[in-house]
């Protein structure tokens, strides 16, 4: 998160405050998992008001997740409340990725043979975790760009991006005349 929300070097925690704050955040992201675990094998074979109602009660339990996870695994956050967009995003998300693959596999793997099956279950974990990882990084994406601003606004990686830069100093306007640069066709002079 340190790197999302460009904390400068100097200012990140020491590795022991890194090594809590990231453990505590993977013991939420577990726990959530559990949860949502727990709740999937009460709400099989329900009415479907109460499916409904467990799977909203999931989703404000996974926003919950992650505004928590968000707000451990931040470093230099000032408002808690900039996070809550992206914990809005994520928990939404995980809620229907969730519940989305549940019933394709119960639906798709049904009647399927026994190697088949467990092909079609580990690509289905795998394609399931590739989402949710995707839908959590624009999740953590999100937080900054709307809390300073800074759209638009690269993944995490693109360093060099131009977005990523912060001014130092705003530029000066030049209302008045033609830019002291001199003369050129863009530049308000003349193009000879």
């Amino acid at each position: 998160m340190a790197r999302v929300w460009d904390v400068p070097v100097v200012e990140l925690p020491r590795f022991i405050a890194r090594l809590v704050r990231s453990s505590t955040g993977l013991a939420i992201i577990a726990l959530a998992f559990l949860a949502n675990a727990f709740v999937t094998a009460l709400a099989d074979g329900e009415a479907a008001a109460v499916r409904i109602a467990l799977v909203a009660g999931v989703a404000a339990a996974n926003v919950a997740a992650y505004f928590l996870a968000f707000v451990t695994l931040t470093p230099a956050l000032r408002r808690r409340r900039d996070v809550l967009p992206g914990a809005t995003l994520g928990g939404v998300g995980f809620t229907a990725l969730t519940v989305l693959g549940t019933n394709l596999v119960q639906h798709q793997l049904r009647n399927a043979s026994n190697t088949y099956g467990a092909f079609a279950s580990v690509i289905g974990v795998v394609t399931y975790l590739l989402l949710l990882a995707t839908v959590t990084l624009y999740a953590a994406e999100l937080n900054p760009v709307l809390a300073r601003r800074l759209w638009p606004r690269p993944l995490a990686g693109s360093v060099g991006h131009p977005a990523r830069r912060k001014p130092t100093t705003p530029r000066p306007r030049n209302d008045n005349g033609p830019n002291p640069s001199g003369p050129g066709p863009f530049r308000g002079g003349s193009g000879i």
